[in-house]
């Protein structure tokens, strides 16, 4: 139930900020960047390479990954997911290319620390030019312009999305591709 109702939720916010989908950047390469492809695998491996490169935290295993509503869930921690939409699904995690990465965060029983290091590592993930001042100035952006159910992005090829309800909070990274 309790994941019918995240999935609920997690597709109202992909509605309310315009994020699903293909991601057409044409003619806005100069000003919002872009990035390369990249498979669900080839993500989650860069982002496990983060994790364990810089912390003492847990990674992610393939064994605790779901697919549902064609998007891949991976559970991280208590109260803490990474949700993965597909630009096209094929439940193939190998040949699946990244649309957008989802951090969710359970503000009851999530580590609220913890989520913040795991959000930094799936940005770095998601563009590793990005520099800690970067990734806490677009992280910041997001939470000032989701206000006005807009995105922030500074240029690289991705656009930050945050949604904060009453129980929970979800940064929405949207590959920008050409």
């Amino acid at each position: 139930m309790k994941k019918i109702f995240i999935t609920f939720l997690l597709l109202l916010s992909c509605l309310t900020l315009g994020g699903c989908g293909k991601n057409d950047n044409t003619g806005n390469e100069n000003e919002f960047g872009v990035v390369e492809q990249i498979t669900i695998a080839s993500l989650v491996d860069k982002f496990n390479s983060e994790i364990t490169d810089n912390s003492e935290l847990e990674y992610l295993y393939d064994e605790n990954m779901t697919v549902e509503e064609d998007r891949y869930w991976y559970d991280i921690d208590e109260g803490l997911y990474l949700v993965i939409d597909p630009t096209t699904f094929s439940n193939d995690v190998n040949e699946d290319i990244v649309d957008m990465s989802r951090l969710y965060v359970d503000k009851e029983t999530a580590n609220m620390e913890n989520a913040t290091t795991y959000l930094e590592f799936l940005l770095m993930a998601n563009n590793d030019s990005l520099t800690k001042e970067e990734i806490t100035s677009l992280v910041t952006d997001a939470k000032e312009v989701s206000k006005e159910s807009s995105t922030a992005n500074n240029g690289k090829g991705l656009s930050l999305g945050y949604l904060e309800t009453d129980d929970h909070i979800e940064y929405q990274i949207i590959r920008l591709y050409k």
